[in-house]
């Protein structure tokens, strides 16, 4: 009896969603960012993917980001999508799904319940959360004109389409901010900060960009390493190269993003950050050597491309 009163309760709410949220013309797809600039990115690029094939328009929602104390980059990237007002917040529909999927991610995303019917469930409302496992999106989340997303989106299967979109916005700032380094230029990405001490995200020591170092050298010879970090204090003091380098001292985390994407070569940290200098920059014969794991746990990352070095 308990379990016919539960579906009967989910058959309501999901009348009273559908019926609040049957404006045709106002089809949405509000995407809750967190994180730094490279997670922002995947959560939107699966968003903008969203949006074309489904005819959505986007908006952004804040309320993990500011949790997370990272600021929201994606303005600094010229991506002008509108954020979701307090008063839109207010509507039922919206904070019936903020509701789910604040739900999903605390007691679900990560244990033994996640699974496709659980999804396809909650995707009845609208809501889907993408943890690190990247599950696929379930189609009935589409039949929703208001649909809210959040999560990690670490796969390239979610904006497999909307790429080179990502490209061209990219290529206009590329012209502002031109590099000013010499010929075969090879990016090292030192990525600290809050990965230090930290028993998941702690993987790259000084001793894999020495070797990924050595390595890069016997791929292309003569080369030019360019390092960037959150800490160059640190890379000042504790680290020395054997090959010709500068540290790259600009402290516009977009602008050193910038120039990260116009080097030739990456020796790249597990992070989103140089990940995605690493896929935007156009060289098609590029070198990319990246850690052998992405975290310290058993957890599998999609991000790896066939023709990387892993060391």
């Amino acid at each position: 009896m308990l379990e016919n009163i539960g579906v009967g309760c989910l058959n309501l709410l999901k009348r009273i969603l559908i019926y609040k949220n049957t404006n045709k013309t106002d089809r949405k797809v509000i995407i809750k960012t967190q994180g730094g600039l490279g997670n922002q990115l995947f959560q939107y690029a699966a968003g903008l993917e969203i949006a074309k094939r489904y005819n959505y328009s986007i908006m952004f929602e804040l309320e993990f980001q500011k949790k997370s104390k990272r600021k929201f980059e994606l303005r600094n990237l010229g991506i002008k999508e509108r954020i979701l007002s307090d008063e839109q917040k207010k509507t039922f529909v919206y904070r019936f799904q903020n509701f789910l999927i604040k739900l999903y991610e605390k007691f679900i995303a990560y244990s033994f319940a996640d699974n496709e019917v659980t999804r396809r469930i909650f995707a009845l409302f609208g809501v889907f959360f993408c943890n690190h496992n990247n599950p696929d999106i379930p189609h009935n989340l589409f039949r929703h004109n208001t649909i809210v997303i959040a999560g990690s989106f670490s796969n390239e299967k979610y904006f497999q389409f909307v790429l080179n979109d990502l490209q061209k916005k990219v290529k206009r700032y590329l012209v502002e901010w031109p590099f000013e380094y010499r010929h075969n230029t090879v990016c090292v990405h030192i990525r600290r900060g809050d990965y230090v001490g930290n028993a998941v995200h702690e993987v790259c020591t000084d001793k894999y960009y020495y070797r990924a170092m050595d390595e890069i050298v016997k791929q292309i010879g003569e080369c030019y390493f360019v390092i960037f970090s959150d800490d160059i204090d640190y890379i000042k003091r504790n680290m020395q190269f054997c090959y010709p380098y500068t540290v790259c001292t600009e402290k516009n985390t977009i602008k050193s993003w910038y120039y990260m994407i116009q080097c030739d070569h990456y020796i790249i940290s597990n992070s989103t950050f140089s990940w995605w200098a690493q896929r935007l920059n156009a060289n098609a014969g590029k070198v990319v050597i990246a850690p052998q794991k992405w975290f310290n746990t058993s957890e599998k990352c999609d991000l790896y491309h066939n023709d990387w070095i892993k060391i």
